[in-house]
């Protein structure tokens, strides 16, 4: 049995949800003194096995498709597929901007608008666009990023997740 002991339970964190990993555990026990209202929720997973990614994916960056003549101006395209049978669960692709660019916000309104999203969502350097399932036929969407700053910047990371079974997840 594993031991693990999760934080005490108080008035200013009892809404918090949390959660532990019990990987190969075989017994659980729970044992609660006080007084008030808990949840307490296993989840039990078997016979799991790694059948490669769940997702594909394929980024890329071009000369904007608005203004071709304007070096500060780039156009991102992100391309989503469920590698798996059937359709999948609502999905999220979210982009890490590079140091130094953020997104159009006029492009990601009408990307939203389009339809080819469910909505997105603008996080400090973060993008994330919802989409409501996805499919084997791969779904592409572009939106515009300028360079506000001037600089060397790094790799940005794109990933692709299950927003219900987060494990599901390809980056790149």
């Amino acid at each position: 049995m594993v031991d693990f002991h999760p934080p005490s339970v108080t008035p200013d964190n009892s809404l918090v949800y949390q959660s532990a990993d019990l990987k190969g555990s075989r017994k659980v026990d729970v044992s609660v003194s006080g007084s008030g209202c808990a949840l307490v929720q296993v989840t039990m997973k078997y016979s799991v096995y790694n059948t490669g990614p769940a997702f594909g994916l394929v980024v890329g960056v071009f000369k904007s498709k608005t203004n071709r003549n304007n070096c500060a101006l780039r156009t991102l395209e992100v391309c989503a597929s469920y590698l798996k049978d059937g359709i999948s669960n609502m999905v999220i692709s979210e982009i890490k901007m590079p140091t130094g660019w953020v997104p159009v916000k006029q492009s990601l309104r009408e990307l939203a608008s389009s339809g080819d999203i469910q909505k997105f969502e603008v996080d400090e350097d973060f993008v994330e666009h919802y989409f409501d399932e996805l499919s084997k036929q791969k779904k592409c969407v572009t939106f515009e990023v300028e360079q506000v700053i001037e600089m060397n910047p790094k790799a940005a990371r794109v990933q692709v997740y299950d927003y219900y079974e987060t494990s599901k997840i390809l980056s790149a």
